[in-house]
Formats: C-alpha cells, sequence, structure tokens
C-alpha cells in the first residue's frame, strides 16, 4: 500500500473552523502589513497596463489576491529548499484572480516561514510606486500546484470593486 504524502496526510475540510481560522489569521497580518508599509498593491490592467490601487483588505483576502501571495510565497519557500506548505484552492467565478483559497496546513500550526517567504516574494515586486502584483507570475509559474492556475495566472483585465462574501 501507498503511504500518503504530505500534503493528503495533512489535508483540512475546505470550510472547516481550523482552515478558515488559519486562513483568517494570514488575511488579517497581510492586510496590516500592507496598511502599515504605506505602498499601494497595484493590479495593471492587462489591455492600458494602467495600474489599479487594490484595496489592502481585497489585497489580503481569500478570493483577493492572497491565492496569489501565498503561492508566490510558497515559490520562495521551496527554492530555499524546504518543503512548500500543503495549499488548497479552487475555481471561484466571484473571485479577484479567478481562485480562492481554501486551506493552508502549516507544519505545528506555525504559519512564520510562509509569511516571512510571502513578505520577501512581496519585497522582490515591490518599488517606490507600490507592489506591482503583477509581477508576481515568474515566482507564481514555479509554485507547487502552478499547473493548476495556468492560464488564470494572467490574472482577471478589471479588479472588482470588492470580493462578495
Amino acid at each position: 500500500m501507498k503511504s500518503p504524502t504530505i500534503s493528503e496526510s495533512l489535508v483540512v475540510v475546505a470550510g472547516s473552523g481550523q482552515a478558515r481560522s488559519t486562513i483568517t489569521r494570514l488575511s488579517e497580518a497581510f492586510s496590516r502589513l500592507f496598511v502599515m508599509g504605506r505602498r499601494p498593491v497595484l493590479l495593471r490592467d492587462l489591455d492600458s497596463w494602467q495600474p489599479t490601487v487594490i484595496s489592502p483588505f481585497l489585497a489580503a483576502h481569500a478570493r483577493g489576491l492572497l491565492p496569489l501571495f501565498v503561492m508566490a510565497g510558497n515559490a520562495v519557500w521551496r527554492d530555499l529548499g524546504e518543503t512548500p506548505f500543503p495549499v488548497r484552492m479552487q475555481d471561484c467565478t466571484r473571485a479577484l484572480a479567478g481562485i480562492e483559497l481554501v486551506s493552508i496546513i502549516p507544519p505545528d500550526g506555525d504559519l512564520t516561514p510562509l509569511m516571512l517567504a510571502m513578505m520577501e516574494a512581496i519585497s522582490q515586486v515591490a518599488d517606490q510606486t507600490g507592489i506591482l502584483v503583477n509581477e508576481l507570475g515568474p515566482l507564481i509559474e514555479r509554485a507547487p500546484g502552478a499547473e493548476w492556475v495556468g492560464a488564470k495566472l494572467a490574472m482577471v483585465p478589471r479588479p472588482a470593486a470588492e470580493v462578495p462574501s
């Protein structure tokens, strides 16, 4: 009998209290980080290439840009030779990037390594004007599960005003 992989053995049911709690903690931390960092989160329109400022809440929301930041952070973490965090995402037509973050399983419940890797990914795409989300593409392409995201890596051309609950 085949032994389960790490991600198979640590799957949290989507919508479970543990999954929601983990994502909420991560979302709140990054929302505060975006506010305190005083650099706007920018998403460029793919047609005009004009940047749109994304609110810190939307940037850090599970249906906002948080899935992209998590994927980029997971790529940085793997680039350091570490085992990527088991992450589950799903298609969501109401999500800004077309995907929703459903669960993350931090080893021993510690999100710190992933958060630090996410902050490193963000620093790689930040400049004086802000955090350039479109520039995360090369990192996201190296992330575990990037093949699933596929065409969604280009993101949506025009960001929605807010994420429906």
